[in-house]
């Protein structure tokens, strides 16, 4: 499956636009985006239920932690986020924790330079989904292509871009129409870009 999600507004608030096949399938917003921890509201592609994403800092004292908890409709804990660190010695590295309804599932980051950042995500060591993010963004509105084994698999590949465009590329507050931000990325540890696959999308594609 392949998914699009693009954001439409940044600034004081962001919004953002889930797409697939040309139509969109969930939106998300976040209405407090001047200051950091603001809280997400998205819509779910399975069934149009509504999720918030809290950000939690008492959760964890350590402040790169960054810990999102997300609740349901119905107002319950149904999963969280954290950042945990890998490696020894001097190659170590940071990837992010989804723990949602009974799975875990890890987010890893590989920056290719000019070809972009690429989040893989597994669960149970099995590869379920990767995120692709461009090198290049105009006026502030990040693009997050995805492609997932089935629709649950894309549903934790939108929360966890959400969550990435959070912790990593929120310009909070700014408003910009004409312009352009370039984030060149290069993973050299080894351990961390085995992480990545190079035939998962096209395997998804093609099968």
């Amino acid at each position: 499956m392949e998914f699009l999600l693009k954001q439409t507004v940044s600034g004081f608030q962001a919004a953002y636009s889930l797409i697939n096949n040309g139509a969109v399938v969930s939106t998300a917003e976040i209405s407090n985006n001047f200051t950091f921890g603001g809280a997400v509201k998205a819509t779910s592609p399975l069934d149009g239920s509504l999720y918030h994403l809290l950000y939690k800092p008492l959760m964890n004292p350590a402040p790169s932690a960054v810990p999102y908890v997300i609740y349901d409709s119905n107002n319950q804990e149904v999963g969280r986020f954290s950042i945990l660190g890998g490696g020894k010695g001097f190659k170590t590295y940071e990837y992010y924790k989804l723990e949602f309804l009974n799975n875990q599932y890890y987010i890893f980051e590989v920056g290719l330079g000019k070809d972009g950042i690429k989040y893989p995500i597994y669960c149970n060591d099995v590869q379920i989904a990767l995120i692709e993010k461009d090198s290049v963004v105009y006026n502030n509105l990040d693009e997050y292509n995805i492609f997932a084994i089935d629709a649950n698999a894309a549903f934790i590949s939108y929360l966890s871009a959400l969550y990435l465009d959070i912790v990593r590329y929120s310009n909070r507050g700014e408003v910009n129409k004409k312009g352009f931000q370039k984030y060149y990325v290069k993973t050299t540890l080894q351990e961390l870009k085995n992480k990545y696959n190079p035939d998962f999308k096209n395997q998804l594609i093609n099968r």
